[in-house]
């Protein structure tokens, strides 16, 4: 292939020999003049060189101040997450459902009512309020020199008065009596139904009141003092109660509207959990459909301890409210899962609960006991309805027959009665006068 000539060639020939401006212009310097040049490069040179420190130093000055402003903002943000959540915890126990009784995640937000609160515009209002039970206490103003503005003389009396009212408040001295709470505990068995008074909330009560007990379970919350019973009873084994978590998780979607879906799929978890061991406990024992259910219980409750261990253990998938409820239910897991190997245990204390319904209400009427002695007998009181209802016994009639047996009967057979009218033997056949409830 042959390479044609073409004028580019010449072109680039042109460019090349074009001489660059002032190369060929030479200047003639002294020797001072050449130093005082060289010093002045050298002078601004320098003066570059130290602004381009300050500037970075000042890049970095203003990236420190955005990354700690950066923080102080997560750390309000936080602080003001828990504040408001706090509000919302609040405002729910003061205002919101005493039942735990939740709502779908679909229906956890309020409904918002067409009718306003308060006074309706357009509607008669209820006037002003007399308070006619208020002790009165009458003052006369006399009218003293009252003359005719004209003539001077004195004005006559008129009949009547005009009177007026205002409600005054008088504020008195008063004495403040600090009385100490006692605590009323209660402790349900297959047998009995115990409640202690007691002005301790230690452990000391579980010891007195379990004494002798090495081995065995015990159905509880999360409180301190029967992990200190545990750890002194190595033969006592903790089941802690599935409804803490599940309220646990409530009160998270109530404080936390933005982890409310994720709570609520907790909480449909340990739904499941309830089925299936429900299903387990209706099959018969030793049957397959009770080993079936078993090991559906087993596996759901695996997958459950696996999902609660990749979230623990990636922080970016976890935020910091959710976290407390994670790790307490890690921490208590060995005696959350008590009921999976032991059937017979419940999954919660709700009997426990149950019975201190009655005495929380009774509070709530009466304002509780006023003296130590009253409380015992209210104690005491508790134990033998609750103990009687546990039995299925129809107290009113068992109080009766028991009453009229103490009247009558003589003070060397008293043992004998006390004995006669304890639940066991009332189950017996031949030995139920006053009939079982239904």
């Amino acid at each position: 292939m042959s390479a044609m000539p073409c004028d580019f060639e010449a072109y680039v020939d042109t460019i090349v020999a074009k001489p660059v401006p002032f190369a060929t212009v030479y200047v003639t310097l002294t020797k001072q003049a050449h130093i005082e040049l060289v010093m002045q490069a050298a002078y601004w040179k320098s003066c570059h060189r130290r602004a381009t420190l300050r500037q970075q130093w000042t890049e970095l000055e203003q990236r420190r101040a955005l990354d700690q402003a950066a923080l102080r903002e997560a750390a309000l943000r936080s602080e003001l997450e828990a504040a408001q959540a706090t509000i919302r915890d609040l405002q729910q126990r003061v205002f919101g459902r005493k039942s735990e009784r939740s709502k779908g995640a679909n229906e956890s937000q309020p409904s918002v009512s067409v009718r306003p609160r308060g006074h309706q515009r357009g509607k008669p209002g209820h006037g002003r309020k007399m308070h006619a039970h208020l002790p009165a206490r009458v003052e006369t103003v006399e009218l003293v020199g009252a003359a005719c503005p004209k003539c001077g003389l004195g004005l006559s009396e008129f009949p009547g008065t005009e009177d007026s009212e205002v409600v005054e408040l008088e504020v008195k001295a008063y004495r403040r009596v600090i009385r100490h709470r006692w605590y009323l505990w209660v402790f349900h068995s297959n047998a009995v139904v115990h409640y202690v008074l007691n002005a301790s909330r230690s452990a000391a009560v579980i010891d007195a009141e379990l004494a002798g007990v090495e081995h065995g379970i015990i159905s509880c919350d999360r409180y301190s003092a029967y992990k200190k019973f545990a750890r002194l009873h190595p033969g006592v084994v903790l089941a802690f109660c599935w409804a803490h978590v599940r309220r646990d998780l409530l009160e998270l979607a109530n404080s936390y509207p933005d982890l409310s879906a994720w709570a609520f799929a907790g909480v449909d978890a340990i739904g499941a959990l309830y089925h299936l061991n429900g299903l387990r406990l209706q099959a018969p024992e030793g049957s397959p459909q009770r080993a079936t259910h078993h090991t559906q219980l087993e596996q759901a409750v695996q997958d459950m301890a696996q999902r609660r261990t990749l979230v623990l253990a990636d922080p970016l998938l976890l935020a910091a409210p959710a976290a407390k409820v994670l790790h307490s239910m890690a921490a208590h897991w060995d005696g959350l899962t008590v009921f999976v190997d032991h059937p017979w245990v419940p999954m919660d204390n709700n009997a426990a609960e149950s019975d201190m319904r009655g005495p929380v209400v009774g509070r709530k009427n009466f304002y509780g006991s006023a003296s130590q002695w009253s409380g015992q007998l209210a104690a005491t009181m508790y134990s033998l309805m609750m103990t009687l209802r546990l039995w299925k016994i129809n107290a009113r009639t068992w109080l009766g027959a028991y009453l009229q047996a103490r009247v009558w009967t003589m003070a060397t057979t008293r043992q004998r009665t006390s004995t006669h009218f304890c639940p066991g033997p009332w189950t017996k056949p031949g030995l139920r006068p006053c009939g079982l409830a239904p």
